[in-house]
């Protein structure tokens, strides 16, 4: 039986996202109440970033709700937007591997293709690539003679071939910005050369996940793409490991995944990769949001796994009071339960002091291309 929310508001995002997925409309048994309150419904489609997904059941229900036209424009221009982005996506593939770069698209339009069929129920902010450490200069230097410009905060004192040779090398980054202007809007190119801050516990064989690569068409033109078992690392990595599955989009992604690509996984192996990775509770996590609050039906082998791994209500219950009340990860009150959930979550064996200690450590060391920090 499906828990419980507490706001009537946020359970029309929820049956929202189970509709995206039912077979039929007829399983879709929501009734509006009279009492909804469509400013805060709208707020909280904002935060959770679900306006495609919220427009699609409002549309598919017949449901007139006072916000539905603003939605209905939203989605338009989505459309536009995704379109625009997606023959970036197509350019830089096409740019990568004519230069034999050994490179892996992340989130963003491999996301919409393989989770959502390429329906637009998922906005694409950045386009996200990643590369071996080892390969980072050499493909960001590609990027940059391609027209891409670095997007930090310090960028402007160096030039393109400094900040090639920097930007890499510097302590703590696994990631950096590049932007282009292309007929009057920019577009954004998150690099990354990692997944995860030095001081998060997770263990992961980079390497491992450009095996078995595979190809996804966009636009008609045969693109690169992870194996579906490298797919389920990358968004775990960054969804539970990260984000701790505090927004819906998240939940969202999990919940795609499981409805297209769920049945190419051994779960059994997964599990134990996982374990390896020190990744398993917050992932199990993720999987005990999509059985108790979405009656998803999930492998038997993830349910077992509950109990011996301490997954329970009581524990995801601050991630709900996420949900509900839209914290600020950048306020005081945010970021202290934000870190609450975070270490809570952790695997066997994690030290909050070891975290706290890398942590500072990362963030005190000067880093020459951001404001400070600390």
């Amino acid at each position: 039986m499906k828990n419980p929310i507490n706001s009537k508001d946020l359970d029309i995002l929820l049956n929202a996202l189970s509709s995206v997925f039912a077979k039929n409309h007829s399983e879709i048994t929501f009734k509006i109440d009279s009492k909804i309150d469509w400013q805060i419904v709208a707020y909280l489609a904002e935060f959770h970033n679900f306006k495609p997904i919220l427009y699609h059941f409002l549309n598919e229900n017949k449901i007139d709700g006072t916000k539905f036209k603003e939605l209905q424009k939203y989605s338009r221009e989505l459309a536009v937007n995704n379109l625009f982005s997606s023959a970036e996506f197509v350019n830089i593939s096409k740019l990568l591997n004519g230069k034999n770069q050994n490179y892996l698209p992340y989130k963003g339009h491999l996301f919409l293709e393989k989770l959502f069929s390429g329906k637009q129920l998922r906005a694409i902010g950045d386009l996200d690539l990643l590369v071996l450490p080892q390969n980072a200069k050499e493909t960001l230097r590609i990027l940059v003679e391609y027209g891409y410009n670095f997007h930090d905060a310090k960028a402007g004192i160096f030039n393109n071939e400094q900040l090639i040779e920097i930007v890499p090398s510097t302590f703590g980054m696994n990631e950096t910005t590049l932007i282009k202007n292309i007929n009057g809007k920019n577009l954004y190119i998150d690099f990354h050369w990692g997944f995860h801050y030095s001081f998060l516990p997770y263990q992961i064989d980079l390497e491992a996940l450009f095996e078995n690569k595979s190809t996804i068409n966009i636009n008609g033109i045969e693109c690169t793409s992870p194996s579906d078992f490298a797919n389920f690392i990358m968004l775990t990595i960054h969804h539970a490991g990260r984000e701790c599955w505090i927004n819906l989009k998240y939940i969202a992604d999990l919940m795609g995944f499981m409805e297209n690509l769920g049945d190419q996984i051994d779960w059994k192996e997964m599990l134990c990769e996982l374990e390896k990775m020190k990744l398993k509770r917050p992932v199990l996590v993720g999987f005990f949001l999509l059985q108790e609050y979405f009656e998803y039906e999930l492998p038997e082998i993830i349910k077992q796994s509950f109990d011996k791994n301490n997954i329970n209500l009581k524990l995801t219950a601050p991630i709900i009071d996420y949900w509900e009340n839209c914290y600020d990860i950048l306020s005081l009150k945010g970021r202290l339960k934000y870190e609450r959930i975070l270490w809570s979550i952790q695997d066997e064996g994690f030290s909050r002091w070891k975290y706290l200690k890398e942590m500072f450590k990362m963030y005190s060391i000067p880093n020459p291309i951001e404001s400070p920090r600390l």
